[in-house]
């Protein structure tokens, strides 16, 4: 483990939400729904990971 996340995960501690969010939800499973969603014609450059945004969404909520 790198530094960073020695650091973090000591200043964060066993009680952050979005760590129990995340143990918690199968993740991949929204992946194929997202991406049905987007219908990207492959034409320019790919974006960010449909999975990515979500999760960001959530966490702006």
């Amino acid at each position: 483990m790198d530094l960073f996340l020695q650091e973090s995960a000591r200043r964060i501690g066993d009680d952050d939400v979005l760590a129990k969010v995340d143990a918690l939800l199968d993740w991949p499973a929204f992946s194929p729904i997202l991406k049905r969603g987007l219908r990207r014609t492959g034409i320019g450059p790919s974006g960010y990971d449909p999975l990515v945004l979500f999760k960001c969404l959530l966490v702006g909520q």
